[in-house]
């Protein structure tokens, strides 16, 4: 720099690639002050500070300086220059993870006006900040930076928030609707990605009924495939390893159901049900589970338990009523109609459940 200042009041004009080299040098000392400076002393020499100012802020980022490149994002808007697009996505994502929410907004406002058309993978991420961010401000900040990227995710979420009226339909059949378009754009680790973080949401909001649909509908359609196991009369399992914590708790609460019903159908019991949880979702299932006197039991990253007793457990009204409300599949929904038009003689219900709970 005194190589430079000397050179400058001896008349020596500098030409482009020396402010772009000397800029991310500055830059990397932290000095705002310099740095503003500098930029201005460009601009009275006539050179393009725009394409100069980004490139040497993504080399800040790519060093992993996130917030001195924060801090120099601001200071570059306030001087009015244009940082590209791709500048801008790599602060919002960057300082959305470091829990810079205001960042992230002057950023994602910054593309918006550009015309940049956010992405599943964009409002992904936006969507995750949520559980992991304090405050009410920042909830509300995290919000409006959902609304503020258009994506039909967002009307998909507040659609699924409504009321059946509101949306007139019920939330199941909305909710397939909209993976069906989903299916047809966004590839399976998108969409699983996307899933994950919805049933994180949605069960931090308390919304279990709406997170039930979720989970029907990606295991409908296969977004997690070999999840559920029956292997004939010897074990069901469930796996849940690999999923956000929500998607977890909600496929257990689903899954649940689905086993006490297929006992019941199908007249089965089988010798052991296991689920499958890896280290580090034991715990909030086990707490999931412990209220209602769970039998079951953690052996090496695996809730183990016999089936005649979990037969013995879903017998009780308290598990009942925690199962209950299971939504139809297509298939049965068919079958219903099916019975409605040619009705026949009611079999006697078979009581497995509650023979198995006397035999215990």
């Amino acid at each position: 720099m005194r190589l430079f200042q000397s050179m400058h009041k001896l008349g020596f004009r500098h030409r482009e690639g020396t402010y772009a080299l000397l800029l991310p040098l500055l830059m990397k000392q932290s000095q705002l002050d310099l740095v503003r400076d500098f930029l201005e002393d460009m601009r009275k020499n006539q050179i393009i500070v725009d394409g100069i100012s980004s490139n040497a802020l993504m080399g800040i980022l790519q060093h992993g300086q996130t917030d001195l490149a924060c801090q120099y994002y601001k200071l570059l808007l306030s001087m009015n220059i244009d940082l590209n697009s791709r500048v801008s996505r790599n602060v919002m994502e960057l300082s959305l993870k470091e829990g810079m929410y205001d960042v992230s907004k002057l950023a994602l406002d910054r593309l918006m006006k550009s015309g940049f058309m956010a992405d599943l993978r964009m409002y992904t991420l936006i969507l995750s900040c949520f559980s992991r961010c304090e405050g009410e401000e920042n909830e509300a900040l995290i919000m409006s930076m959902l609304a503020t990227t258009g994506h039909a995710a967002h009307k998909f979420l507040c659609g699924l928030l409504s009321s059946p009226e509101q949306r007139k339909d019920s939330a199941l059949n909305f909710v397939r609707l909209y993976y069906q378009d989903l299916e047809n754009h966004v590839d399976e680790k998108l969409a699983r990605w996307f899933t994950c973080v919805l049933l994180n949401y949605l069960v931090l909001m308390g919304q279990i009924k709406r997170a039930r649909c979720v989970w029907k509908v990606s295991y409908e359609k296969k977004l997690f495939p070999n999840r559920i196991l029956f292997d004939q009369e010897l074990v069901w399992s469930l796996d849940v390893r690999a999923l956000s914590i929500g998607a977890a708790l909600t496929a257990v609460v689903h899954t649940l159901h689905r086993f006490r019903k297929r006992m019941i159908q199908y007249h089965s019991l089988p010798r052991r049900i296991k689920i499958v949880t890896g280290g580090t979702l034991s715990d909030p299932i086990q707490d999931l589970l412990r209220p209602l006197d769970s039998p079951f039991e953690n052996h090496g990253g695996a809730l183990r338990c016999r089936g005649s007793y979990v037969a013995h457990w879903f017998s009780k009204p308290l598990v009942e009523k925690f199962l209950e409300n299971e939504l139809p599949s297509r298939d049965e929904i068919i079958m219903q109609k099916i019975n409605l038009l040619f009705p026949r003689p009611k079999p006697e219900p078979y009581m497995l459940i509650m023979n198995s709970a006397t035999a215990a």
